[in-house]
């Protein structure tokens, strides 16, 4: 096996094991008083939808995809036009409206792929989060993955993903999953993806 495909394999896994550690985004909507609450099952829905995307294009990557060609401080943007969010344990009773804007800026390249230093802020319902980390994105510039922390108090981890790659496409989409003061939620952002 080339290394390269061993590269998309081992980003295929840890893909896998994301959607693992991300109970909530798998959510399918809650019962109350018989009835499933159409909101969260929509959220569950897309984010299910989103993911098989992302685990799509992994594949897709290992089979003739060219790698993209980013360079040194180059940097797209996530500014997003449509988000929701879950209280991760909350059974889908905290829920709600979340915005944001994610800078992805490439730092540096290696035989996988590229390493990237994330930025931004997050708004979950009347709360906004500053963030700052690190993140990795594979050879086909399709899908990132990245973890930090929170200006306040806090961490996160992400998944980031773009139709074709991230230079090439106008909308992204991108599952947080941030922790501050106790409470964790689980954040699902789209929109445009300037680059």
């Amino acid at each position: 096996m080339k290394a390269r495909q061993v590269a998309v394999v081992a980003l295929g896994l840890a893909v896998a094991a994301g959607l693992v550690a991300y109970p909530a985004f798998a959510s399918t909507g809650t019962q109350t008083n018989g009835n499933t609450t159409g909101g969260v099952h929509s959220f569950g829905h897309g984010l299910r939808n989103f993911v098989r995307g992302v685990v799509q294009a992994i594949g897709r990557g290992g089979h003739g995809q060219s790698a993209v060609a980013f360079t040194s401080g180059q940097a797209f943007t996530l500014t997003s036009t449509s988000g929701k969010y879950l209280v991760v344990g909350s059974g889908g009773r905290g829920n709600g409206t979340a915005s944001g804007t994610l800078v992805f800026t490439v730092d540096g390249k290696l035989s996988a792929g590229y390493t990237v230093s994330l930025a931004g802020s997050i708004t979950v319902g009347s709360n906004t989060y500053v963030i700052s980390g690190s993140g990795v994105i594979g050879p086909g510039g399709q899908v990132l993955r990245g973890q930090g922390s929170l200006a306040s108090s806090g961490s996160f981890i992400l998944i980031a993903g773009a139709k074709g790659d991230f230079a090439g496409s106008p909308t992204g989409t991108a599952l947080v999953d941030l922790s501050t003061g106790g409470v964790e939620y689980a954040v699902h952002l789209t929109g445009g993806l300037p680059g």
